[in-house]
């Protein structure tokens, strides 16, 4: 993490040699969302409950996100325990954010 310089050394064949220089600012993707809880109250069986989130790339990389639960969850799940998420995985480019 932070700045990197480093020198790649280049041969070409029946050539010459010669040395690129890369630098570059090494950072990890930062999404926030817009609340810690989503708390749904008290919905009746049959019904269903919308809400919403926002969730936004704070830095200048893209940041993949996904909604699918672990496999271990995934097998453990009840029908009746269900989140349902509108999209299963976003691309979140630098400074976007996304209503859903």
């Amino acid at each position: 993490m932070g700045p990197v310089d480093i020198h790649v050394p280049f041969h070409v064949l029946s050539g010459p040699s010669f040395g690129l220089r890369i630098k570059a600012v090494v950072t990890m993707p930062d999404m926030s969302v817009s609340t810690d809880l989503l708390d749904f109250g008290v919905v009746e069986c049959g019904n269903s409950k919308v809400m919403t989130i926002q969730l936004h790339n704070n830095q200048q990389v893209r940041c993949d996100w996904s909604s699918e639960p672990p496999e271990e969850k995934r097998k453990s799940q009840t029908r009746w325990f269900r989140f349902i998420c509108a999209r299963s995985c976003v691309q979140k480019n630098p400074n976007q954010s996304t209503l859903r």
